[in-house]
């Protein structure tokens, strides 16, 4: 199965569009941590249906969360929040 790593914004919108779990089953989706809290922290999963799903998403193991390795070399734009720059832009995980 072709792998996937995505950051919080791709995760938001593709639950928010109902494609999230098709997503899942087409590919081994991969989340840094940073990723995983900021989009499905407790105080998030409370208030938004997106959140909740990926959530549950991630505990039946559908999206895996992962340190990843930055070493590329990329550089990285400064307006990026932590979620986004943890995962690895340029390189095949």
């Amino acid at each position: 199965m072709a792998r996937m790593v995505t950051d919080s914004s791709t995760l938001i919108l593709l639950a928010k569009c109902g494609l999230l779990e098709i997503v899942c089953n087409l590919f081994e989706i991969i989340v840094p941590k940073a990723v995983a809290i900021e989009v499905a922290s407790e105080d998030l999963v409370k208030k938004y249906p997106d959140a909740a799903l990926i959530s549950d998403l991630t505990s039946k193991g559908s999206i895996k969360v992962q340190s990843l390795d930055r070493s590329n070399g990329l550089p990285q734009p400064t307006s990026l929040h932590k979620g986004e720059k943890e995962c690895p832009f340029g390189k095949r995980a």
